[in-house]
């Protein structure tokens, strides 16, 4: 009798993983976010720090998914979600809206079961992008490596009239999320306006000296697909134009290898981009 009631016991908790194991894409997602505002009908992670100029800001986010795909690869068929997230205040219900305040984005990596359900394999529920409280939106699936794919968008933004925007890239390694960051754009003529006497340089050194700040810098980026593969990565191609000071740019060609060490893609020293502030 014993026996039997071990027996029957094993064979219930094995009936009872493989229910709780074979879950649908709306139930995993669920369980990654959890609570529910049903007011602004969005979901809500968890809490998170992120540093917003040299202060350690606590932010909480409702979020939506603004983009999902399913592919079939070499590992199987693989789901990929994009959510994003607007800063909110729990207590008063209110949106965070100020400049300094990041979004937030999450990104969820599902790989099909044989059972029909699905199981997550790499998890980032909120990861800080954007400003004023939202992260851009109409994030894009692009192939990162033969059986790696991942988002990608940019994030633009302005300070005292220096201006720019990031490549903004998101990709499972292994069972985290990697995220880089490539400088798309700089722009400072708003800052600069003309390096005249009427923006406040007087001199023709301060006018001069004006003159080789003063820049204007957009860029293209590409996956190599035919590039040599780094930790099962594709490198990057940026393709820049524009000016800065004397120098000119027209399809000016950076190649970007994905970072092993690093876990991301970094834009080298080469890049007329890097270093760009805003």
């Amino acid at each position: 009798m014993k026996r039997f009631s071990q027996t029957a016991a094993a064979i219930a908790c094995c009936l009872l993983w493989q229910t709780a194991a074979a879950q649908s894409i709306e139930q995993i997602v669920k369980q990654h976010y959890p609570r529910q505002n049903t007011q602004n009908q969005c979901l809500l992670g968890k809490s998170f720090r992120y540093y917003s100029g040299n202060a350690s800001v606590r932010g909480d986010y409702c979020f939506t998914i603004d983009a999902q795909q399913t592919v079939n690869t070499a590992q199987g068929k693989m789901h990929y979600i994009l959510l994003t997230g607007k800063g909110i205040d729990l207590k008063t219900g209110e949106w965070q809206t100020a400049h300094v305040d990041a979004g937030a984005v999450g990104m969820l990596v599902l790989k099909a079961r044989a059972d029909g359900g699905w199981q997550t394999v790499a998890a980032n529920t909120g990861m800080p992008v954007g400003a004023f409280g939202s992260a851009p939106q109409n994030w894009a699936l692009h192939q990162f490596g033969p059986d790696t794919w991942g988002f990608i968008n940019q994030s633009g933004d302005m300070h005292q009239g220096y201006a720019g925007s990031r490549h903004i890239i998101l990709l499972p390694l292994g069972n985290k999320i990697s995220i880089s960051q490539i400088t798309a754009e700089s722009d400072n003529s708003g800052a600069l306006g003309d390096c005249s006497a009427d923006m406040g340089f007087e001199s023709a050194a301060e006018r001069q000296d004006c003159r080789q700040r003063l820049e204007t810098i957009t860029s293209r980026l590409n996956i190599d697909h035919g590039g040599t593969l780094v930790a099962g990565l594709y490198p990057l191609q940026l393709t820049v134009n524009g000016f800065s000071g004397s120098k000119k740019y027209r399809n000016q060609v950076v190649r970007i290898p994905f970072d092993r060490a690093a876990g991301q893609y970094r834009e080298p020293k080469s890049s007329p981009l890097a270093g760009a502030d805003f």
